[in-house]
């Protein structure tokens, strides 16, 4: 195969990837519609990422250090691993993972911000210096 063949086809589906985003970014979608080109945006992600291994083979650039669709990086992760792009994020099984993940982060970083204002005395350990060498005894 032609590397040329090969960045033609690359470029065929950031276009079409592109579009795909696009779409799902509305807010009139039935759901159905919604999980389509969420699964279709995942599949043309994955083939581009594939087309771009093809192309080093092949003694072309490496496209994978530089992102070519900004859009892709606004995803979020689902409960079951999956990507979700746009009005994905919606979904309600998305929407019940994100506040229940979004409630576990506010509740660690709380947790972290008590943990940091305790002092070894709160747990009934007092520092007492020997007079004679000065080491901490407990």
């Amino acid at each position: 195969m032609d590397i040329y063949i090969a960045e033609d086809i690359r470029r065929t589906i950031i276009y079409e990837t592109k579009t795909a985003l696009m779409h799902i970014q509305g807010d009139d979608l039935a759901e159905t519609r919604i999980r389509e080109l969420n699964s279709r945006i995942s599949q043309l992600i994955w083939q581009r990422r594939k087309w771009e291994e093809r192309i080093i083979e092949l003694g072309g650039n490496d496209y994978r250090r530089y992102p070519s669709v900004s859009l892709e990086k606004s995803y979020c992760k689902g409960p079951d691993g999956k990507k979700y792009w746009g009005a994905a994020k919606e979904l309600p099984e998305v929407r019940e993972f994100i506040l229940k993940h979004k409630l576990f982060l506010e509740t660690k970083k709380a947790g972290e911000s008590v943990m940091q204002s305790l002092k070894l005395a709160d747990f009934g350990f007092a520092l007492k210096y020997h007079s004679r060498i000065g080491d901490i005894l407990p």
